[in-house]
């Protein structure tokens, strides 16, 4: 184990020897220790799914320009605590969490995070040359989620009679489709949908299940982890009564 600095140095190294290991670096940093570890032989019994079927969840941003009479307020919350329910619509499956935006003034701009139900996966591979491992997703695997999105809120806007923003991700860009909020990991085996953290080695924990639909669904404003359960608490939830 090497401590570094806020440099990246190496300022000390050092050996922990334990029962059982909990690998929490995130999607991305634990698929990575993981990946290079069965590479490198240091834990060959991992199943070959690991590394395989990452997605984004499906996330996209968007606003919408308000009314002048239709202010949202110059004191917001810091993280959303309501959203729109649009997953049972087969053609937009989408879940947009209504997303604060705390400027300490008036911006007339409704921002929106949203969850669609992209099928794009991508995959981290151990690259021998280099000693580092790299993931394939490119972002033109975002547009499905674009789409999805964009039938659910070209509904909004026709219902409001409003317009999207196209200054907030950049110059006229529309779709803030340059990251991901929670970023999912799914290590599948035949039939099976659960997280490991080293299966096949003795001792190993797994980690808890996830929707069947590998998408990450928030049941509550403090509830920051997949539960396994697709219900969401009605009072954490807005409908929109759409139109057409």
């Amino acid at each position: 184990m090497n401590q570094i600095n806020e440099q990246g140095n190496t300022v000390g190294t050092k050996t922990v020897t334990a029962d059982k290991v909990f690998f929490a670096a995130g999607s991305i940093g634990t698929s990575k220790l993981l990946v290079s570890m069965k590479a490198q032989g240091q834990l060959a019994n991992l199943p070959g799914a690991v590394g395989q079927e990452w997605g984004h969840n499906g996330n996209v941003m968007v606003g919408r320009a308000n009314h002048m009479w239709d202010a949202t307020g110059a004191k917001q919350s810091a993280i959303p605590v309501m959203g729109i329910d649009n997953w049972a619509d087969t053609s937009a499956p989408v879940f947009a969490e209504i997303a604060p935006f705390p400027a300490g003034t008036e911006l007339w701009v409704s921002l929106y995070l949203a969850i669609a139900k992209n099928p794009q996966r991508a995959q981290f591979q151990f690259n021998s040359a280099t000693g580092k491992v790299g993931l394939n997703w490119q972002r033109s695997q975002n547009q499905p989620s674009i789409d999805m999105a964009k039938k659910l809120f070209d509904k909004i806007n026709k219902k409001e009679g409003t317009i999207y923003r196209t200054d907030l991700f950049g110059p006229t860009q529309t779709w803030g489709d340059q990251l991901t909020y929670h970023p999912r990991w799914l290590c599948a085996g035949q039939g099976d949908r659960r997280l490991w953290s080293s299966a096949g080695v003795p001792g190993s924990v797994r980690h808890g299940r996830i929707p069947r639909s590998g998408q990450c669904r928030r049941q509550s404003v403090c509830h920051h982890h997949c539960a396994g359960r697709t219900e969401y608490r009605e009072h954490h939830r807005e409908r929109h009564e759409l139109a057409g």
